[in-house]
């Protein structure tokens, strides 16, 4: 009988012992998956900023359903599903409150400052703009138009774009396509609005990645003629 133990026992620890293997392998690949996609996205912001240089302005993107007003010009246009941090009880409510048959997004993690994550819901597939004065998103469920001035916050990870207000204790979440490069033009737009969209004379925008995934160093310098 002891024997019989002493063999489950090792059957049982065995296991488990291959069990948390499996599982850190797994969360190993999903972070290499995490950071190359990561790293290909700040490689297409940096090209878009060498765009910039090179045609001396940036590039115009349609403003389809979005009203801008005077000096206002659209930089990003995207469609995307907003996202929002709550509890389980009210994810609940809201996915019975939506349409019968209507297809519903799965919550996704979303990172924070200090590397911990949590789960966010959806609230709502729409088009989300970028101007050189706010960051607007449209659709039938809800509607957000946030002004660049009073943002205190921007992050762009592999998965979305990150917006702290400093009146609002949840960050605004988008999944765009390349959240470093939304990341990048905001943080441009929040801390000097550009009266037009062409670049002025002598100035050169420069962009390099950092060390942080997504994160991407921008300094401009200025030529004197």
């Amino acid at each position: 009988m002891p024997t019989f133990l002493a063999i489950v026992a090792i059957a049982f620890v065995t296991l488990a012992w291959l069990s948390i293997r499996e599982q850190r392998r797994e969360t190993s690949k999903r972070e290499l998956r995490r950071r190359t996609r990561a790293f290909a996205q700040t490689s297409a912001a940096c090209h878009y900023i060498q765009e910039i240089n090179r045609t001396r302005a940036f590039p115009l993107a349609p403003t389809a359903n979005l009203r801008v007003v005077d000096g206002e010009f659209s930089l990003l246009f995207e469609h995307c599903t907003q996202y929002e941090v709550i509890n389980a009880r009210v994810a609940r409510l809201r996915a019975r409150r939506s349409e019968p048959g209507a297809r519903s997004r799965a919550p996704i993690r979303v990172r924070s400052g200090d590397g911990s994550s949590e789960l966010a819901h959806p609230v709502g597939g729409g088009e989300l703009f970028l101007t050189n004065q706010r960051l607007v998103f449209m659709s039938p469920a809800r509607s957000t138009n946030i002004r660049l001035g009073d943002v205190v916050g921007i992050r762009g990870n592999a998965e979305t774009l990150s917006i702290h207000m400093a009146r609002r204790r949840r960050p605004y979440h988008f999944s765009v396509q390349n959240p470093a490069l939304w990341a990048l033009l905001a943080k441009m737009m929040s801390s000097q609005t550009p009266a037009t969209p062409m670049l002025p004379d002598g100035m050169r925008l420069h962009a390099a990645p950092t060390g942080v995934p997504g994160e991407i160093h921008l300094e401009a310098t200025h030529t004197r003629r």
